[in-house]
């Protein structure tokens, strides 16, 4: 269904009419900053160089205390109006293909779409290159960033945190729905940094290529980057908020030169 109002709203407006309408009325993207999925629609319309004003949400704002263990506020505010749901990102603005009744669209996946189908003024993103060696990382680091990023994130002051109702809902979410145990990760650290190093050491040796632009380092050979960056990148982000990594120089790079392509910081400046 999408995909069909997605084709017809390019048939009636194309690419180039587009970006020239977002010259003068740019399309807001609503996020969440400590967000993986956000970040990934933030790396792909900041590389295409697409303009776009971001407004960030309070985290627990949205959420109903009555399904939410009591945590959460506002359940009819935040970012419900845009799609009908607590959840972001979402791309508001003209020419957005959005569902029936409401003002964005939702879903990373398909903001991406919407973005790569539109095209940028300047830079390019490859389809996935289906290595097997990137989605076996990736598979690998999830269950070791989670732990060493969940308790250090909360931390970073971010609009997302807003109020400690923000951060309450935050925990509940991981510990009453996902069993996660905050004390016992920050107790783990040490043991999560000696598993995450040699993962980081295989990252930099998949590094393959490197940007003309600015010489940074890429996945592929043909410096050219790919879905397969979009998806690393966001994990790496929020690592960069544990003061505890020693980073693999190539490693460093390669996250700082994608996110300042993008114009997306880092959270080095608040590792903790």
């Amino acid at each position: 269904m999408l995909f069909q109002v997605l084709s017809t709203a390019l048939a009636v407006q194309s690419s180039g009419e587009l970006r020239k309408q977002w010259n003068y009325a740019r399309p807001t993207l609503h996020a969440y900053d400590c967000c993986h999925f956000t970040t990934r629609t933030r790396l792909v319309l900041g590389t295409l160089d697409i303009p776009f004003d971001l407004k960030f949400y309070p985290y627990g704002e949205g959420a109903d205390p009555e399904k939410c263990g009591g945590t959460g506020y506002k359940p009819e505010a935040g970012p419900v109006y845009l799609t009908g749901k607590k959840s972001l990102p979402a791309l508001e603005g003209v020419g957005v293909p959005c569902p029936d009744g409401f003002p964005a669209l939702g879903e990373s996946s398909e903001i991406m779409k919407f973005a790569l189908s539109v095209g940028g003024l300047s830079g390019s993103i490859n389809e996935a290159s289906q290595r097997e060696d990137v989605a076996s990382w990736i598979n690998r680091v999830n269950p070791v960033r989670k732990s060493l990023e969940r308790p250090r994130i909360l931390r970073v002051p971010l609009t997302d945190w807003a109020t400690q109702a923000d951060i309450d809902y935050m925990r509940w979410m991981h510990v009453a729905k996902q069993g996660f145990d905050y004390e016992a990760a920050e107790a783990d650290t040490s043991k999560l940094t000696e598993e995450l190093a040699p993962l980081l050491e295989e990252l930099e040796s998949m590094l393959h290529g490197t940007r003309v632009e600015d010489g940074s380092p890429t996945l592929q050979a043909d410096g050219v980057l790919t879905m397969d960056d979009i998806l690393i990148v966001p994990i790496l982000r929020n690592l960069s908020c544990v003061k505890a990594i020693n980073w693999p120089p190539k490693v460093r790079d390669y996250l700082e030169g994608v996110c300042s392509r993008a114009n997306v910081p880092t959270f080095f400046e608040f590792a903790n």
